[in-house]
């Protein structure tokens, strides 16, 4: 199905879902609300909308013909990075497929059926999410005083700037974007390496360990990031906000 695309002067949000009436719902509610709207049913037809459109958020069912909405949020992770906002759907109540969706990179999920009101309450928090980033002028801030600087890739304080290789910048961007969250090894290899990488949990380990260390002189000496026993990591700012 060829998507319907409205206006970019407004939020746009990208339905894939098969359908036709569940996604006539969600269109309905959408631009009631005031965002532009376009729709497709398949996966690959998402992918390609994806890197066409760049949508602001995308509202992406599990259950699609030909592509899993799984498959494709994991290509969007692998092409586009975590800048892109994706809300899962899903009918599988379990919470293992809860917890599989968001460990492909989903920022969030709604289990079907849902109502109008939830629909609405959790497009605006995600996009609230994308915009503080683009209002902090692309920084992520670790302590009162010192923030990641997403054009530069650099840590800056007061003192100066932390200077990080690639995956230690982007390890430290996963985390910190969703502050007190905890994501498995795994889900971090997924995530900062990629589905394809061929590795143990031992490479986040090395590479947090390596963070921590150079963000001490920046944070004096505060942790930023806690190890979650058993399962993984989580990122919360320093204190003395």
């Amino acid at each position: 199905m060829a998507p319907t695309l409205q206006r970019r002067d407004r939020p746009l949000i990208l339905i894939v879902e098969d359908e036709p009436q569940v996604r006539t719902i969600i269109r309905m509610n959408l631009e009631d609300d005031g965002y532009a709207v376009a729709e497709c049913a398949s996966g690959r037809d998402a992918l390609e909308q994806v890197r066409t459109l760049k949508p602001d958020l995308t509202i992406l069912d599990v259950m699609l013909p030909g592509l899993s909405g799984l498959e494709v949020c994991r290509q969007i992770r692998s092409e586009r990075g975590q800048g892109d906002l994706v809300l899962m759907l899903t009918a599988l109540s379990k919470e293992v497929d809860i917890v599989l969706g968001l460990e492909v990179g989903a920022d969030d999920y709604l289990t079907k059926p849902f109502g109008s009101k939830e629909l609405r309450a959790r497009v605006r928090a995600l996009l609230r999410r994308g915009q503080v980033i683009e209002s902090e002028e692309r920084r992520i801030p670790l302590s009162a005083q010192a923030y990641v600087d997403l054009d530069q890739r650099v840590v800056r304080y007061a003192g100066g700037e932390v200077a990080m290789t690639g995956k230690e910048f982007d390890l430290l961007v996963h985390l910190a974007r969703r502050p007190g969250r905890v994501f498995s090894r795994q889900e971090l290899l997924n995530s900062v390496w990629g589905m394809d990488f061929v590795g143990i949990d031992r490479t986040v380990d090395t590479h947090v360990t390596r963070v921590r260390k150079k963000l001490r002189l920046a944070l004096g000496n505060q942790e930023v990031i806690d190890t979650v026993h058993g399962v993984g990591y989580r990122f919360r700012r320093a204190s003395g906000e």
